[in-house]
């Protein structure tokens, strides 16, 4: 697991820098040796316990939410079908993944980080890396932008691929994930941008193949009074 990696390699690192740094200071070798594996054993379990306590967030973050994947992980992907044709769909995906643009960033509900994302107006800056309407691809980045200032790095990568099932219905392929190669936990932030793409963009395709029926609807209804009045004014004439 990668949490484990991270816990190795930190705990090394610890022990090397200790120990070099104690025997640069002449300390004799089984001093060091003994100094650097306490501070290495005490590290580990500091780290160790903030890792707990960052897992328990993690699975805490998922309760009672419809869950992408298999797993909490910082990689959350799901599949939804539209009645749209494809670039129609295209569309509306695009339109809702630019919505996500100047949204506060996803946090569970009265946790520490969301009220210090409220102190500090935190917030997401989306930029659009792919929008290829003729591939039906999208792929935008987000960073995080604090005090007006906008992070070099993303945080997080959306990918949402369409492909035409039919002329009249599209499936959409919605992905997001973790930028940091580091990061363990994201408390839900990717299953949180899943879920919403997902919803926002079904509920305006509903939207959008109500309307159209309505204007079918609409436009039968006037060429049937067209051919009312048609045959009235034939009878009025005969």
């Amino acid at each position: 697991r990668k949490q484990s990696y991270v816990l190795i390699f930190f705990s090394l690192l610890i022990f090397v820098m200790a120990f070099l740094s104690l025997a640069a200071w002449q300390f004799p070798i089984a001093a060091s040796a003994a100094i650097a594996l306490f501070w290495t054993v005490l590290s580990a379990v500091v780290m160790a316990g903030g890792f707990a306590f960052r897992e328990w967030q993690q699975r805490r973050a998922f309760v009672g939410k419809k869950q992408a994947r298999d797993n909490a992980t910082t990689h959350q992907q799901t599949r939804i079908e539209v009645d749209l044709p494809r670039l129609e769909a295209f569309s509306v995906a695009l339109a809702v993944v630019n919505d996500l643009d100047g949204q506060p960033i996803p946090q569970p509900e009265g946790t520490l980080n969301q009220q210090v994302d409220r102190v500090v107006g935190r917030k997401q800056r989306l930029r659009l890396q792919t929008a290829d309407a003729a591939k039906g691809q999208i792929v935008a980045d987000l960073r995080v932008q604090s005090f007006g200032l906008t992070d070099v790095v993303p945080f997080s990568r959306i990918t949402i691929q369409l492909r035409s099932i039919d002329a009249v219905t599209t499936a959409i392929e919605i992905q997001s994930d973790g930028r940091w190669m580091a990061e363990i936990y994201d408390l839900g932030r990717n299953l949180h941008y899943v879920n919403q793409l997902a919803r926002t963009i079904r509920q305006q395709s509903q939207q959008a193949t109500a309307i159209d029926h309505l204007v079918e609807a609409d436009e039968m209804d006037t060429e049937t009074k067209l051919d009312t009045r048609q045959q009235k004014t034939d009878e009025n004439r005969a």
